[in-house]
């Protein structure tokens, strides 16, 4: 009974928040993919694999009051993409906590795929 009390009482409290005192994103979510670089003749090139997730139309038996039905149903797969960039203009790589990386370092920590995060406004909004 009293976890029942404690639940309604978390819920009306849960229902009272005004959805405006959550702070929304400043920008568009940062794609995580991996990547490596390497520096061929003054360019920089960037190998990184991403993932998209595309709806897929299947077919498949089930079976319903006793008859075998074949019904159509929509599935999320994900593909996975290898593209390799050639960085031109401005790019800023920066670590975690915000400090800006030297193109020789970031060239050094690239060698091997590393996890990376990209953004359009090279800026992590932690909203």
């Amino acid at each position: 009974m009293k976890l029942i009390l404690a639940v309604v009482a978390f819920l009306s409290f849960a229902m009272r928040i005004d959805a405006e005192e959550f702070s929304m994103p400043n920008t568009v979510a940062p794609r995580v993919t991996g990547a490596s670089a390497v520096e061929s003749n003054g360019s920089v090139f960037v190998h990184m694999i991403t993932t998209h997730i595309v709806p897929e139309t299947q077919k498949r038996i089930v079976l319903r009051d006793g008859d075998k039905v074949e019904e159509t149903i929509t599935v999320f797969k994900p593909v996975f993409e290898s593209r390799a960039l050639e960085l031109a203009g401005e790019v800023k790589a920066f670590t975690r906590d915000g400090k800006e990386l030297e193109s020789k370092v970031v060239l050094e920590r690239l060698k091997n795929p590393t996890p990376i995060a990209i953004t359009d406004n090279g800026k992590l909004d932690s909203f």
